[in-house]
């Protein structure tokens, strides 16, 4: 295989992980976001014990290093 075909080969499969890393964030993100876990009614005590908004927000910041 010559070099060329060989970068092009590799930037194919790191597009690919990064496909699935950038899916598995927002998987992650909807999970922080819909889960019963993490909700409250008003007037009550959160269920969780981390805050959603800055867990959402890290996910932010990796998703902008990649």
């Amino acid at each position: 295989m010559n070099y060329i075909k060989q970068l092009q080969e590799e930037n194919k499969n790191l597009n690919k992980r990064l496909a699935d890393i950038l899916l598995e964030i927002n998987h992650f993100k909807v999970f922080l976001q819909t889960s019963p876990k993490f909700q409250h009614e008003a007037g009550q005590e959160r269920k969780d014990w981390i805050a959603t908004e800055d867990v959402i927000n890290r996910l932010i910041e990796i998703k902008n290093l990649i």
